[in-house]
């Protein structure tokens, strides 16, 4: 029987399965390689204890034999479920639709080709690149690993942080002809390629990236993913994208408005929005796709209703939806740090919401995409626990505070729904 059968047993190992580990590679802001960038505790890829980077291996197939890669689909395929993958376990097991279930929906043919070969080995067909940790903003929910204009500003509030990886993800990324003979070793087989940060669209190595794939004449066959704050245009990514296949976009936002500008350090709303009027005008031009994602977070979920509303301003442009993202780490900035009482608030206002515009979102344009992730909205709710996490909150208030001394800014000014948590 194929692997994607009907058995208990295949059943048990579809449950575990993602192509990932066959088909891409994908590498931290400090050039070292990981599973995959929805992975666990890093997931990083390692040789005798020590982390592998780019510049120290002569090609993939040293990433994809690896002990740690080698081991992850060994108990893929006998249906073990890795802590590595535990972030997409815990989506589909609440209810939602995982990174996981997203990409064997994506790579269906290869889900054919391994149901026929187990031992399948195949080409890059997926390249995910976190480049650098240089971004423009100083978002609440991240750490100097992802942007370093937070590390000042965890110093001076003496927050605890990997000070030796944020320097080495600040200058660790080099051209030098590494990506360049990466991708050109890789071209046959490279359909994807996703670029994230820091934030993609102001770092100079990704536009190397796509020249020289337009260079090389595979551009029309390859899709780019971006996960961007949209803060910034450089003048030639609309020419260059003209070039590719299809273009997506996963803008980043935590709210509208003062909300995602407070959660967002930096952010500006009004420009937000005058680059995505941007893009959508060369939609003709450009096969482009536009989704929201938004961190699920004690800033923001009690005025998730809000932001849904407003959102629906964008109908039949682009989905209205946000793809929402469970917060585990820190573990403080979770809905779970919220008192019993905001949390059944903001539980009861959600599904109250959903249920008075069910009608709007069954006839919105991208119809099956917005229900898809109002499943996994859905399935946020549902992992919140119904109990009082003191320390927690206790985190969650000391941090806030700090941070808003820094910046001039007062939580309640934006959030006055979370007046309970801060007098």
């Amino acid at each position: 029987m194929g692997l994607f059968g009907e058995s208990d047993d295949l059943k048990k190992l579809n449950s575990a399965v993602c192509p990932l580990p066959w088909i891409s590679a994908s590498f931290n802001t400090d050039a070292s390689f990981r599973v995959c960038c929805n992975t666990s505790h890093g997931g990083l890829i390692t040789s005798q204890g020590k982390k592998l980077y780019l510049a120290e291996v002569n090609s993939l197939n040293e990433i994809k034999n690896s002990e740690t890669v080698v081991s992850l689909k060994n108990d893929m395929l006998a249906g073990i479920r890795s802590d590595f993958c535990k972030s997409c376990y815990d989506v589909e097991d609440s209810g939602g639709m995982s990174i996981r279930q997203y990409y064997l929906k994506k790579y269906k043919n290869f889900s054919s080709e391994l149901n026929k070969n187990s031992h399948l080995n195949v080409g890059i067909k997926f390249l995910d690149f976190s480049l650098s940790n240089n971004c423009n903003l100083k978002c609440r929910m991240c750490t100097p690993g992802a942007s370093y204009l937070l590390s000042e500003d965890f110093k001076k509030a003496g927050f605890n942080f990997d000070s030796e990886y944020s320097e080495k993800a600040h200058v660790g990324w080099k051209y030098e002809g590494l990506i360049e003979e990466l991708i050109k070793t890789n071209s046959d087989s490279l359909e994807d390629i996703l670029f994230t940060g820091g934030e993609p669209l102001t770092n100079q190595i990704h536009l190397k990236v796509l020249s020289q794939l337009v260079a090389i004449d595979v551009a029309k066959k390859i899709n780019l993913t971006y996960h961007s704050n949209l803060m910034v245009l450089p003048k030639p990514i609309i020419e260059l994208w003209k070039n590719f296949k299809s273009v997506e976009v996963h803008l980043s936002l935590e709210g509208h408005e003062q909300y995602n500008d407070y959660i967002r350090h930096n952010s500006r709303w009004n420009k937000i929005l005058e680059n995505l009027d941007t893009l959508l005008s060369h939609k003709k031009a450009i096969n482009l796709w536009f989704e929201i994602h938004t961190v699920f977070q004690a800033y923001n979920v009690l005025v998730i209703p809000k932001f849904l509303n407003y959102l629906q301003r964008f109908n039949p442009k682009i989905p209205v939806v946000p793809h929402f993202i469970w917060i585990d780490n820190p573990s403080f900035l979770s809905v779970n740090s919220l008192s019993l009482d905001l949390k059944k608030q903001a539980v009861a206002e959600i599904e109250r919401f959903i249920e008075d515009n069910r009608a709007f979102y069954q006839n919105s344009k991208y119809y099956e995409f917005n229900l898809e992730k109002i499943e996994i909205l859905k399935s946020c709710l549902k992992r919140i626990v119904f109990e009082d996490f003191k320390q927690e909150q206790l985190q969650f208030v000391s941090y806030t505070r700090k941070l808003d001394s820094m910046r001039n800014q007062n939580v309640l000014d934006v959030f006055p729904e979370l007046s309970e948590v801060f007098i």
